[in-house]
C-alpha cells in the first residue's frame, strides 16, 4: 500500500498566517470538517448522517480552545471558522492527526447530546470542536 506524501501540498506553510490566509486550504478543511463531524455523529446515532457544520460553531470552538489569539484580531466570524477548517486540514495533512483520532475525539464529546433541536446540537458540536481544537493546539505545539 502506498503511503500518501502531502509534501508538495504543504510545502508553502511557514506559520499560522500561511495558513490563516490559504482559502484553498479553507475549502478543503471545510469538507474535511464536515466529514468528520457527519461520521461522528453516525458513529452516535448508529444511522448515517450528515450535517454542515457552520462557521460560527467553528468560531466559537476555536474561542473556548484559546487558538482564536492566533487569528487576525479584525478577523469575522466566517474568517474565523476558514481559519479552523484551514488548520484543521493542514493538522491531518501533516500527518499529526489521524482521521479516526480526529473522528474519535468528536463522536466521544458527541454521546449524550441532543441532537432533534438544532440550538442543542450546535452547542454539542461545540463542546466536541474545542476537544478537538484543544487536541491540535498539541499537537501542533501551540501555547
Amino acid at each position: 500500500m502506498k503511503i500518501l506524501n502531502f509534501d508538495e501540498i504543504l510545502k508553502d506553510y511557514k506559520g499560522l498566517t500561511e495558513i490563516f490566509k490559504d482559502k484553498k486550504l479553507a475549502q478543503f478543511g471545510d469538507n474535511f470538517i464536515n466529514f468528520i463531524y457527519s461520521l461522528a455523529k453516525s458513529l452516535v446515532l448508529k444511522s448515517p448522517e450528515g450535517w454542515k457544520v457552520s462557521a460560527n460553531v467553528l468560531a466559537q470552538a476555536l474561542r473556548e480552545s484559546d487558538l482564536r489569539k492566533y487569528a487576525p484580531k479584525r478577523a469575522s466570524s466566517h474568517d474565523i471558522g476558514d481559519f479552523a477548517e484551514a488548520l484543521t486540514a493542514y493538522t491531518w495533512l501533516s500527518k499529526k492527526i489521524t482521521l479516526e483520532e480526529a473522528t474519535e475525539i468528536l463522536s466521544k464529546n458527541l454521546e449524550g447530546g441532543i441532537f432533534a433541536d438544532i440550538k442543542k446540537e450546535e452547542r454539542t458540536a461545540i463542546i466536541a470542536f474545542t476537544e478537538l481544537f484543544r487536541k491540535i493546539k498539541e499537537k501542533l505545539d501551540l501555547k
